[in-house]
């Protein structure tokens, strides 16, 4: 009898497992050190109380070009208590904070401070360093793409792709394991950097930063307050749905200020002359129901969406509103 014939190449399921198990070994470090850098980042602020910093951002445009957005002094804590304040730019002197029971707003422009409920809160710190970490822990991916040194400090660089989102980097500071700089993916044409170019501990927030007092010679405004925020990124979070700005207005005209009105899910955008002597707002917030224009407003279309423009704007004579109905 012949013994049985071997089927030829029996050998290769053998190579090719050996082969992947040899893939997989060499992989296991790096995908090792990348999850150890994330749990450090989490073990490290475990330990922090609060934090006190001075954060810079720069927005960097589709072609390139970078400039400073402003600069801000910050006090945040793990209960999710924060004081931040303007020290440079378009917001100097602006201050939001929220002590656990009241979130307020000083807007030094319009000598006013808006109140708003404490929670929940969609707008925070621009960097918090605390969400910043859960959302590495979150997310679907992270790796290692580089070295760098950031404010005079070694740090690493983190590329993290979150769940649903495009990939982002973080610097990761090398010697308090904790993030010092954030980038975010080019949207809209812009990309913001987010950079701690001071940062320090504490036990907790100066408690004089969260008594909050009416300054003198201020409104305060509890109704319908109108939050300022930094661009349409941080609109959204708050209203909800992407405003849509106009790429140009009458000339002389220039984007003053974003807010957004919480309660109503609504965004204003602040247009004024360059005399500061004229403005025009535009307000957005999302349909409900048929389109109904008021009967004293002039009908027009941006971005393939009607518009409505106002003479007045809540009884204010003195701006003009132009509303777009999201939908």
């Amino acid at each position: 009898k012949r013994p049985p014939r071997r089927k030829p190449w029996g050998w290769v399921p053998a190579v090719a497992a050996a082969a992947a198990a040899l893939v997989l070994w060499l992989n296991f470090p790096s995908l090792t050190g990348q999850t150890n850098i994330v749990n450090a980042m989490a073990e490290a602020f475990r330990k922090v109380e609060a934090y006190h910093g001075v954060l810079e951002i720069a927005v960097t445009s589709a072609d390139g070009e970078t400039a400073q957005q402003g600069k801000w002094d910050v006090w945040a804590d793990k209960d999710g208590r924060y004081y931040v304040k303007g020290l440079d730019g378009a917001q100097r002197d602006l201050v939001t904070a929220n002590d656990g029971k009241t979130k307020w707003q000083i807007q030094p422009d319009a000598k006013e401070v808006h109140l708003f409920p404490a929670v929940p809160d969609a707008y925070r710190v621009q960097f918090e360093i605390g969400r910043e970490i859960e959302e590495a822990q979150a997310a679907l991916s992270t790796r290692v793409v580089g070295e760098e040194t950031v404010a005079g400090r070694s740090a690493t660089v983190l590329e993290v792709t979150p769940d649903g989102g495009l990939p982002y980097r973080i610097w990761v500071d090398a010697e308090t394991k904790l993030p010092l700089r954030k980038q975010t993916a080019m949207t809209h044409a812009l990309q913001y950097t987010f950079t701690y170019t001071h940062i320090e501990f504490a036990d907790a927030i100066p408690e004089s930063l969260l008594s909050y007092e009416l300054p003198e010679g201020y409104r305060e405004i509890a109704a319908n307050p109108e939050q300022i925020v930094l661009d349409a990124g941080e609109a959204e979070a708050i209203a909800g749905f992407p405003p849509q700005l106009p790429e140009s207005l009458s000339s002389g005209y220039v984007l003053d200020r974003i807010a957004v009105i919480p309660e109503q899910s609504r965004v204003k955008a602040y247009y004024v002359s360059e005399s500061r002597s004229g403005e025009i707002v535009v307000t957005q917030g999302p349909a409900s129901g048929e389109f109904a224009p008021d009967a004293s407003a002039v009908i027009g279309h941006t971005g393939g969406l009607p518009v409505e423009v106002l003479a007045s704007v809540d009884g204010d004579v003195s701006a003009s509103s132009v509303r777009r109905r999201q939908g």
